[in-house]
């Protein structure tokens, strides 16, 4: 017969070993891989930490927040290895937290999750861009901002036709050498992305 002391190391070891593991998402999770609503962004996140994909999660994460944490595909691979190494709940937390409060503030919005270790506030921001293909080759892909182009709402914008109908018509620069003939596909978008992750201090007793 185990020891009780014996006993409860093994069970603790054994809900470590259970917790640790992280489920594959289903078909249905990688359809909904996208980034059009802050709530959709973060299940991104959540996706992509089932897949252990490192290049989907960075992809979820804003322009500032990867600039402020210097963060490349190089420094995120190795930096989550050891995230995940120190702290082996950490993947089960994320993949298994819920939204529970949202506030949309564009071009901001903020998301309140619930995990098994607390309450999170996911702060986003909507990153607009435009970005042209050549067949498979995509030739440009740019922000659509005051300080690097136009902004959305100069560079797209709703012209009246004839028969009542309305058009839909965007602008975007070609950078030198791009043929514009060549081009097969333009795309003009708006994307949430996380943009910062911090804890909800619980009230005090």
């Amino acid at each position: 017969m185990l020891a009780p002391r014996s006993s409860a190391v093994l069970t603790a070891v054994w809900t470590l070993i259970l917790g640790s593991c992280v489920c594959p998402p289903t078909p249905e999770d990688v359809l909904q891989i996208g980034f059009r609503t802050p709530e959709q962004a973060f299940r991104t996140f959540q996706t992509a930490t089932r897949l252990d994909d490192p290049d989907l999660e960075l992809r979820c994460f804003s322009k500032g927040f990867r600039e402020r944490n210097q963060i490349s595909q190089l420094t995120w691979r190795e930096a989550r290895e050891e995230l995940y190494r120190r702290q082996p709940w950490l993947r089960v937390g994320i993949v298994g937290a819920d939204v529970v409060e949202r506030e949309v503030r564009e071009p901001r919005a903020r998301l309140r999750i619930d995990t098994a270790a607390g309450d999170y506030q996911v702060l986003l921001v909507r990153e607009d861009f435009t970005e042209g293909w050549a067949g498979g080759e995509r030739v440009f892909d740019e922000e659509l901002s005051h300080e690097t182009h136009l902004p959305w709402d100069e560079a797209t914008g709703i012209r009246a036709g004839s028969n009542g109908r309305s058009w839909f018509y965007g602008q975007a620069k070609l950078p030198d050498g791009v043929d514009g003939d060549a081009l097969t596909e333009v795309r003009f978008g708006r994307e949430w992305k996380i943009d910062e992750v911090a804890p909800i201090p619980s009230p005090a007793p």
